[in-house]
């Protein structure tokens, strides 16, 4: 049965370990009511938590984003599974995220309001594999009554392509869970909070770094959180700077604890090569971090354009100048204020689950 006053039942697939079904799942249960289909299968129990029917192809790996085409043929196996359990929810709305994968999967439904949900490389890299590629997409994309883009860069291609009826939903930030409680680093921090990862850039922050630390005459030091098949690579390149004394890669931060990391920091900076939105951004923002980024893909309109400052992937002494002179301690805590206030202004999760139930509600 739907829920009292929303009389809507959606049917969401996405891969059930990303955090950002979590999210929606989380906040959009309480209005409607859900089911959920994931290629993967569950790695935790948060689901199970929730009052949402789930069902799970329980797939060995995380397929909803593989990149093989060859592998991508695996997902018509579930087609007969999802047709079931889609008869037996009878949705009055399917909601697919990630084009190319659960896009697919909702095509072979044929509900008649149906949503697909553009996340990054299935319209930014897909399409232009070959015209192949492209015309898969654009028959997955015809299907869809409304396409949701995180940011105004997917939206460009998508008129690329052809399309009109979508909406632009940022994935916002919960305010309240990414806030400041303290900070009172020792010394200049300067960090990122990013994947371990070749287009993540994180070795030009290194050399960034490395520059900036030549014209500082204060005590400083670079922290890294995150996981990746980079480390060793990265290590060796901060040991041939000679900067690895002030390096440390800290590793794999949870969910839960990643506010922490934020207040370890007094810059947050993101050189990365390609981004299709940039959330690790407006969390930074929302913690009061005075941003330095590439300006790349979607990050210049995630970032505060009083607060933050954007740089060329080869402005390596411009960058590092800049950081020099948020070592002012005033001046960072002006700019931490504007960055969370833009975030409160543009990037609220609440701000985005509204737009998305308007979606929902423009369909039923």
């Amino acid at each position: 049965m739907s829920k009292l006053g929303s009389h809507k039942s959606i049917l969401i697939l996405a891969d059930v370990n990303s955090s950002h079904t979590k999210k929606w799942v989380s906040s959009l249960c309480e209005h409607y009511e859900l089911s959920l289909y994931s290629l993967a299968k569950a790695k935790d129990d948060w689901i199970d938590n929730l009052p949402v029917k789930f069902k799970s192809f329980k797939a060995s790996d995380d397929l909803s984003r593989n990149k093989s085409d060859r592998k991508k043929l695996a997902y018509l196996k579930a087609v007969k599974e999802l047709k079931q359990f889609s008869i037996e929810i009878n949705p009055d709305i399917v909601h697919a995220h990630y084009a190319t994968s659960y896009g697919m999967l909702a095509k072979k439904l044929k509900n008649k309001n149906t949503v697909i949900s553009v996340w990054g490389s299935d319209i930014l890299e897909f399409p232009k594999k070959s015209i192949l590629h492209k015309l898969f997409l654009k028959r997955i994309l015809k299907k869809a009554k409304i396409i949701c883009s995180t940011s105004q860069l997917m939206g460009v291609e998508l008129d690329a392509l052809g399309f009109t009826n979508y909406k632009v939903i940022p994935f916002g930030v919960d305010e309240e869970k990414f806030k400041i409680n303290s900070r009172s680093n020792p010394i200049f921090t300067v960090g990122t909070v990013k994947a371990l990862e070749h287009i993540y850039g994180i070795d030009i922050l290194l050399q960034v770094y490395k520059k900036y630390a030549e014209i500082s005459e204060i005590e400083s030091c670079l922290k890294i959180f995150g996981k990746g098949s980079e480390l060793n690579k990265l290590q060796t390149i901060a040991k041939e700077l000679g900067i690895e004394n002030k390096v440390s890669f800290e590793g794999f931060v949870s969910q839960d604890k990643i506010t922490s990391a934020y207040e370890q920091l007094d810059v947050y900076c993101a050189f990365s090569r390609r981004e299709s939105f940039g959330v690790a951004i407006l969390e930074a923002q929302s913690c009061e971090l005075p941003v330095v980024c590439s300006k790349v893909g979607g990050l210049p309109e995630v970032s505060d354009p009083s607060s933050a400052k954007l740089f060329d992937l080869n402005q390596i002494q411009e960058a590092a100048d800049y950081l020099k002179s948020l070592e002012n301690k005033e001046l960072r805590k002006q700019k931490g204020s504007e960055a969370r206030t833009f975030v409160l202004n543009n990037y609220t999760w609440t701000q985005s689950v509204k737009k998305m139930r308007e979606v929902y509600d423009s369909l039923v």
